[in-house]
């Protein structure tokens, strides 16, 4: 049992991240309260929590600073110490998600309702005099909402969006002189549409990726999608069928290993039959 998990148990828990040195980490819940965690230490309460839910956490990935988003609080800053601090200005918006995805720079891109975004420019002397950008970025690419945020391939950050779709954010380049982070969109909902009208009319529960456009998608009821770059020229009837049967033969595999995992009289027989499998083996 992990030490003083007693602390969260009534608790509805919305997020956990490590921060890089790897020794806490930060557990928070659907009411604000938040919490650092060791072993040695088990859970304990940090001040300043805030009363709504906290919709993401995560940390620079070269400093021991970390950062919250919230529905009705704004964007919070934990330094070194463990101490919170709420970021002015930024509680006039509602949160959905945040991320340091860039190692060099000493900023994170946070994200909110209404597509918009902000640049949280970290202190990392003091992190409790962390600023958000004064204008926020609005970042209208068609129509839609973004709701969840994940880490994206080299250095990127993937939106989700409803209706299904994606957009990444990508950090300035060393020449860029206007020094502005950018966001686009990489996978648009007309185009999953396109290929798809029901898997459109479903949510994006996750996203990752394995390379530059290359990864997978899993909606809420367990849809799994393969994403493939498109500068692969590919014919689309094999495309299709490649991404329908990454669908249809996925969905059931994880299912049936659910029930195999949870099925002690299955997994003995699977035993059974690899001993006596082993057995035919070493006679043959």
């Amino acid at each position: 049992m992990v030490n003083n998990s007693l602390a969260v148990l009534e608790f509805q828990l919305s997020t956990v991240v490590w921060r890089p040195a790897g020794d806490f980490a930060y557990v928070t819940a659907n009411d604000g309260t938040v919490w650092k965690f060791a072993e040695h230490t088990g859970f304990e309460r940090l001040n300043n929590s805030g009363s709504s839910r906290i919709t993401d956490s995560t940390c620079h990935r070269n400093y021991n600073i970390c950062l919250l988003s919230s529905v009705n609080e704004g964007i919070a800053v934990i330094d070194q110490g463990h101490s919170m601090t709420w970021i002015s200005g930024t509680a006039s918006l509602t949160w959905v998600g945040i991320d340091c995805a860039d190692p060099i720079r000493n900023d994170c891109i946070a994200f909110a309702s209404g597509l918009r975004s902000k640049v949280i420019v970290i202190d990392t002397i003091d992190a409790s005099r962390s600023i958000a950008e004064t204008n926020a970025q609005d970042v209208i690419l068609g129509s839609g909402e973004q709701f969840f945020v994940t880490r994206g391939a080299d250095s990127t950050t993937l939106v989700g969006l409803a209706p299904l779709g994606l957009l990444r954010s990508v950090s300035p380049s060393v020449d860029d002189v206007n020094d502005e982070y950018k966001a686009y969109s990489t996978l648009l909902p007309e185009d999953v549409v396109a290929y798809d009208a029901v898997i459109a009319g479903r949510t994006l529960a996750i996203a990752w990726e394995v390379g530059y456009n290359d990864g997978f998608l899993i909606t809420s009821y367990g849809n799994i999608i393969q994403m493939t770059p498109k500068e692969v020229a590919v014919d689309s009837s094999i495309l299709t069928v490649v991404v329908l049967g990454a669908v249809t033969i996925a969905v059931p595999g994880v299912i049936l290993g659910l029930i195999y995992m949870n099925s002690p009289f299955l997994q003995r027989k699977y035993e059974l039959w690899r001993k006596k499998r082993t057995q035919n083996q070493i006679r043959k």
